[in-house]
């Protein structure tokens, strides 16, 4: 569960670099036309795929500890 956490944040630091950058080169270069891509799309797949995965694994670890308590 630590690492999906762990993924999600170096994903959206990913997202806020790429529009970092976006934003600073729009303003220091004119006259060039930028689209958003694949490369900006994929993170944030990866980001909700991730989420998908966090909630699964919680309640897998949820079903453990019931399992657990019933012994």
């Amino acid at each position: 569960m630590r690492f999906c956490i762990i993924n999600i944040i170096l994903l959206a630091g990913l997202i806020g670099l790429y529009c970092y950058h976006l934003l600073f080169y729009m303003k220091t270069v004119q006259g060039v036309d930028f689209k958003i891509g694949i490369s900006f799309i994929i993170p944030v797949i990866a980001i909700i795929l991730t989420y998908l995965a966090f909630r699964g694994i919680r309640k897998d670890e949820y079903l453990v500890r019931l399992a657990d308590r019933i012994r």
